[in-house]
């Protein structure tokens, strides 16, 4: 089968972070609450480096919402629209731009969403005895609304909650001072990372 690449932009951000605050200060021997905005900022600052399509993961930790961007369907009516930026959990809508310039959103039933096992990634392919439909050929023609990123801190691997514990840690440890990129470059950190580092499709 043949792909179509596509472009990605996120609509909503995550609402919440991978560890908790109590957990950062436990880890690092804390239990005055004067430092908890600067703790909070360490902690966003480790996941903004790993999240998203500019990642170092190029991997979602707590969901959010992102949007795929293709000028068309696939010229193969049965093409995969691969989702390359996972973990995807659901797809919201599949809206296009038909050949007549109208709006138009495909019915839930004439599209299949299949997530890839082991890979995190997911495509969507017409149901079975459809096809995609015509649409223009312009930029964003055609938008896949879909869910990234896991359900909960909990779901976050524990390898990925550790590296960024480790990141933070060093954040502290030098704050003011040292290598501004040490905790980005930290051995133990890349190599709990380096399992759940996708690449780019």
């Amino acid at each position: 089968m043949s792909t179509h690449k596509v472009s990605l932009r996120r609509v909503v951000a995550p609402q919440s972070l991978p560890l908790t605050l109590h957990e950062v200060k436990v880890h690092l021997g804390i239990d005055s609450d004067d430092w908890d905005m600067l703790l909070d900022g360490f902690v966003s600052a480790a996941v903004d480096y790993l999240d998203g399509r500019a990642g170092y993961l190029y991997r979602c930790l707590m969901a959010q919402t992102w949007v795929a961007e293709l000028n068309e369907f696939p010229a193969c009516t049965s093409g995969r629209v691969v989702l390359p930026l996972g973990p995807v959990s659901a797809v919201a809508s599949i809206e296009y731009v038909a050949t007549d310039g109208t709006a138009q959103t495909l019915a839930a039933e004439n599209f299949d969403f299949v997530p890839v096992d082991g890979l995190d990634y997911a495509y969507v392919v017409p149901a079975f005895g459809e096809h995609w439909p015509l649409s223009r050929c312009a930029p964003r023609a055609v938008r896949v609304t879909h869910t990234c990123g896991y359900g909960s801190a909990a779901e976050v691997p524990a390898a990925i909650r550790a590296a960024i514990l480790i990141m933070v840690g060093i954040m502290w440890r030098d704050r003011g001072d040292g290598d501004p990129r040490g905790w980005q470059e930290n051995p133990t950190a890349l190599s709990l990372l380096s399992k759940y580092r996708m690449v780019s499709i």
